[in-house]
């Protein structure tokens, strides 16, 4: 073999290791853009569960507060109730008209 030869053969093997270069980085690329799209849809999705897992946490607190409010309003309606009968209430109306027709 001729040396203009064997430079040609070491040209076209230096070619061939470029374009395989080339090839495997592409694939590489392509990977990565892969994983990296499917990290970013696993946190997309985890964030959509931690809120929904958040809100059903804070409504399930608000329910629970709404009905305490209401058993307490009810006590203390009941309280009222007995405390504060006809007799008592038409007192205090006429105590307070009392003190302002005295002024």
């Amino acid at each position: 073999m001729n040396l203009t030869h064997k430079i040609l053969l070491l040209d076209a093997d230096a070619s061939n290791a470029l374009k395989d270069a080339e090839t495997l980085i592409l694939r590489q690329k392509q990977e990565t853009d892969t994983h990296f799209a499917q990290l970013k849809e696993e946190q997309e999705q985890s964030f959509e569960n931690q809120k929904r897992e958040e809100t059903a946490a804070l409504t399930k607190k608000l329910k629970t507060d709404h009905q305490q409010a209401i058993a307490e309003l009810e006590n203390r309606m009941k309280v009222f109730n007995k405390k504060m009968t006809v007799d008592k209430l038409v007192e205090q109306l006429l105590s307070v008209a009392r003190d302002r027709v005295c002024r």
